[in-house]
C-alpha cells in the first residue's frame, strides 16, 4: 500500500473501458448539457486505448466524471485465468487513494466536539509522551494529514518489518505502532516540510478511533461511506465476495499472476495498515466520490461544509523541488494559475488514480486489478492525453 510513483501522481493516468455505464448525479446536481465534457466519451476509443496501452494486463475500469454526470465503464478480465468480464460494478482497491476516506473522519468527530484539527500529539498521546521526540510533540492532526510531521515515508513492505507489532487486536496494533513511531527520530524538520508518508494515516487512523469510540473501520463506515451513500470494505476485493476480481502480481514483465487475499504475498501488508491504503470498493463508488469531491470543489457540498472541504483539499506546502503539493489525503497541483486535485494509489497488487479539475467541471478516475509496477507511468499517462484530447460533443 504505498503510492508507488509519488510523481505519478502529478500525472492524469486515465481510464480503459468497453461498456459504458451513465449514472445521474445524487443530491440535486445540475443535469448534464450538450457540452459536458462527459459527452465526448465513447466506449470503443476506450476499448482501443486498453489494447494499445496496456495490452496483456488483465483489466482497467474508471470514469469520467462532471458535476451532473458520470460515465463509467471497464474492459478485460475480472481475472487472468477466467473468462468472466470486469464490470463496472466489480469493487477494485483503492490503494493509498483511501487516505481521502481517512481524512473525512476527522470533521465528522470536529462537529462532535471529540478532535480538533489543531490538537496535539501531545495531547493526543498523553501516554507516550516519555518517548516521543519532541519535535512530533505540538504537531496537529492537521499537519500530520498533510503530511507535514516529519515521519518517514515507509513505502516499501520491509520499512515496516522493524516495527515491533506483535498484539492481537487491531487497536493494540496500531497502538504499538504509534508508540514505535513516535519514538523514531524525524527525516526532516516536523513542521517545516511536506513529504509523503503512510505512518501519517496510520496515526490518523488511530485517532479517529479514539475520539469516536468504535473502531476505525466501523467509524469509517458510519460517518463517511454510509452518509455519502457508497460501499467500501478494507482488504483486496475478493473478501467481498469469490466472484469479485482477483489482484494481479506481475513476477516478470507481462505476466500477471492472481493472487488469493490469504496468499503470503497478500498477506505482506500489515492489517494495521488499514487507514493509511488497504480500502477497496466497487469502480462506480468511486466515481460517485470523484463526483462528490468536484461538486464541493465547485461550492456545492455534500454532508460537510464548504469549509471542510476547503481544508481537505489545501495543501500546507509543496514537495521540495516541486509544484505538487499535499493535503489531507489529496495531492494539490498548481501549474500555470490552474489547480488540479490528485492522487495515485498502489498495494503493488491493483492500482488507482484520481482527478479532479474544478474549472473544467471534470473529474477522472482509473482503477486496475494487477501489479503495475514501473508500467503504471507512461499507459496511464497516454490514456490520460488521448481521453483529455477529446473534445465536448455539440
Amino acid at each position: 500500500m504505498h503510492v508507488s510513483d509519488l510523481w505519478a501522481a502529478r500525472r492524469a493516468v486515465l481510464l480503459a473501458l468497453a461498456s459504458t455505464v451513465v449514472l445521474s448525479a445524487c443530491g440535486g446536481a445540475d443535469d448534464a448539457t450538450p457540452s459536458d465534457p462527459v459527452a465526448a466519451l465513447q466506449p470503443g476509443q476506450i476499448k482501443s486505448i486498453h489494447a494499445a496501452q496496456h495490452g496483456g494486463a488483465p483489466g482497467l475500469a474508471g470514469g469520467v466524471i462532471s458535476d451532473g454526470k458520470i460515465v463509467v465503464a471497464a474492459d478485460g478480465k475480472a481475472v487472468s485465468t477466467g473468462t468472466a468480464p470486469l464490470t463496472p460494478e466489480h469493487w477494485l482497491h483503492l490503494g493509498s487513494n483511501g487516505k481521502s476516506m481517512t481524512a473525512m473522519a476527522v470533521p465528522v468527530q470536529a462537529e462532535r466536539g471529540t478532535l480538533r484539527w489543531s490538537d496535539s500529539l501531545e495531547k493526543l498521546f498523553p501516554e507516550l509522551a516519555a518517548t516521543m521526540r519532541p519535535g512530533y510533540r505540538q504537531r496537529t492532526v492537521l499537519e500530520l494529514l498533510a503530511f507535514r510531521a516529519g515521519f518517514a515515508p515507509m513505502l516499501q513492505r520491509s520499512a515496516f518489518e522493524p516495527v515491533p507489532v506483535t498484539a492481537s487486536t487491531l487497536p493494540e496494533q496500531r497502538l504499538a505502532f504509534a508508540c514505535w513511531l513516535l519514538s523514531q527520530p524525524p527525516v526532516n524538520a516536523p513542521g517545516t516540510t511536506t513529504e509523503y508518508a503512510n505512518a501519517s494515516d496510520i496515526l490518523a487512523g488511530l485517532i479517529t478511533e479514539r475520539a469516536s469510540g468504535i473502531p476505525f473501520q466501523q467509524t469509517i463506515q458510519d460517518t463517511v461511506l454510509c452518509p455519502l451513500g457508497l460501499h467500501g470494505q478494507y482488504g483486496l476485493p475478493q473478501t467481498v465476495g469469490p466472484d469479485q476480481p482477483a489482484a494481479h502480481a506481475q513476477p516478470e514483465p507481462g505476466v500477471y499472476q492472481a493472487v488469493a487475499p490469504d496468499d503470503p504475498l497478500a498477506l505482506q501488508v500489515p492489517a494495521h495498515l488499514d487507514s493509511a491504503g488497504l480500502l477497496c470498493m466497487p469502480v462506480t463508488d468511486y466515481a460517485r466520490h470523484a463526483q462528490i469531491h468536484l461538486q464541493a470543489l465547485r461550492g456545492k457540498p455534500t454532508l460537510r461544509t464548504a469549509q471542510t472541504y476547503q481544508v481537505l483539499h489545501t495543501a500546507l506546502g509543496q514537495i521540495s523541488g516541486s509544484d505538487f503539493g499535499l493535503s489531507p489525503g489529496w495531492g494539490v497541483l498548481t501549474q500555470g494559475g490552474k489547480t488540479t486535485h490528485e492522487f495515485t494509489g498502489s498495494t503493488d497488487l491493483m492500482s488507482a488514480h484520481i482527478k479532479i479539475d474544478p474549472a473544467a467541471n471534470r473529474a477522472v478516475i482509473v482503477m486496475n486489478n494487477y501489479a503495475a509496477g514501473a508500467s503504471l507511468d507512461t499507459p496511464f499517462t497516454q490514456s490520460a492525453a488521448q481521453l483529455l484530447a477529446l473534445k465536448p460533443a455539440r
